[in-house]
């Protein structure tokens, strides 16, 4: 009986890592990229030398960290950048009205 109380114990733990946390933020991660890389080069050019530089830089970040934590990140480059509709930063963040035009229009 114990050794079954281990093994379901066991599973049930397993079952819990394998489900990855949903992300609170919606959204293709690139498409965040290339928001908060519009913002900061202050254009919409997505073949602006700045924006493409800064996309290949974000797509690092992706790899790296995650897709769910580098759209945290991306948005909060975007919020700090600038005044988001008259938000402050922290509405700005929890707002999930901010949204970029790649994001709102799902794709460039």
């Amino acid at each position: 009986m114990q050794i079954m109380n281990k093994i379901i114990l066991l599973i049930i733990l397993a079952s819990s890592f394998s489900h990855s946390e949903e992300c609170r933020i919606d959204g293709n991660p690139v498409l965040w990229a290339y928001d908060m890389c519009f913002s900061m080069n202050e254009t919409d050019d997505s073949i602006h030398p700045g924006v493409i530089s800064c996309v290949e830089s974000a797509q690092l970040k992706i790899k790296n960290l995650g897709e769910c934590k580098a759209k945290e990140d991306f948005k909060a480059l975007i919020c700090e950048v600038g005044s988001y509709h008259n938000l402050t930063y922290k509405e700005c963040i929890e707002s999930a009205e901010t949204v970029g035009p790649s994001i709102r229009n799902g794709g460039i």
